[in-house]
Formats: C-alpha cells, structure tokens, sequence
C-alpha cells in the first residue's frame, strides 16, 4: 500500500520553474533560452525529455509530471525523497528517469533509469519482493541485471541500500 508523501523535491537553487502543458513543470538554469514552442505531450518523459535535450542543447534540466522528473544535468543534484533521506545524483547518470515510491512499513526507493515504465515495474516490484531489511540485497542483485536501469536507493526500516552505474551518493 502507498503512502501520501508528497512529491520528491529537488534541491537546487540554480533552476528556474516554467509551467509547461499537459501537467508537465519544467526546472531549467537560469541563464536557460527557452524555444518560443515547447510541445510536449502526454508521452512518456523519456520521449519529451529527449525533445529537450535537443531543444535546450547545453542546459541543465529537470522536466517534472506526477511526481517522477526527467534529468539532464552537468552538475550534481540532490534529491529529498524519503524522510530525511537525500541522494545526490551526478552527472554521469543522466539523461535518466527518476522515479520513487514511498510505502507503510517505513520502505522507500528511487530508481534511475532509462525508460519511465521500466522504473515503474521496478518500485512496483520493490513493494512486492521487499519485506524486510534483509530483502535488500537480493532486490538490487535482481535489478542490476536490467539494463535499463541507472541506479537504485532501496530503504526498508534503518536499512539503505545503493547500485548505480555511476557515482550516486545518499546524504
């Protein structure tokens, strides 16, 4: 069962908020030139943070709807997604999906990754598989083996675990 927990919240002063269409919200550098015509649709953030990627060429982004964000970064970034808990994502594993979950039983998890629903099955299966602290490892052996996902911070009780592909620390 999910909890209410709000939204992940990312921590940086450098972003400029825009609101977008389609319930999208875009966070991009300050010094950022945004196109005259953005057209996002209700794609996955994938597809719309690629159209970005091309449109904002060397800028920082966050492209953010329902909670899960698309990130292209150059510089580190820190996320707040689980009570108390921040993870410092950098660079090397963006572009990427962001996506977290917030469960009962003091469980949480973020996942980078490539693909929105990928992400998804990935904090649906967490909620399933995880019980327990000592179901931690086992998860993240299992999920490492999908290439479609970046890295992982897993949280049951006063146990956290990490995987990534590149340099991810959690605060």
């Amino acid at each position: 069962m999910r909890i209410a927990a709000g939204a992940p919240v990312l921590a940086s002063g450098r972003f400029k908020r825009v609101g977008l269409k389609n319930g999208y919200t875009l966070l991009v550098d300050r010094s950022a030139v945004l196109p005259e015509e953005l057209s996002l649709n209700g794609s996955p953030l994938e597809k719309n943070g690629a159209i970005l990627v091309d449109a904002l060429k060397e800028s920082d982004f966050a492209l953010e709807r329902d909670g899960k964000f698309f990130l292209k970064i150059s510089q580190p970034i820190v996320v707040h997604f689980f009570e108390g808990i921040s993870v410092k994502i950098f660079p090397e594993l963006t572009p990427s999906v962001c996506v977290t979950g917030v469960f009962a039983g003091g469980k949480g998890i973020l996942v980078l990754g490539k693909e929105e629903v990928i992400c998804d099955r990935v904090v649906d299966s967490f909620e399933d598989s995880v019980r327990n602290s000592y179901d931690i490892p086992k998860f993240l052996k299992d999920v490492r083996e999908n290439s479609g996902i970046l890295g992982i911070v897993a949280i049951a009780g006063k146990v956290v675990g990490t995987w990534a592909k590149g340099k991810l620390d959690v605060l």
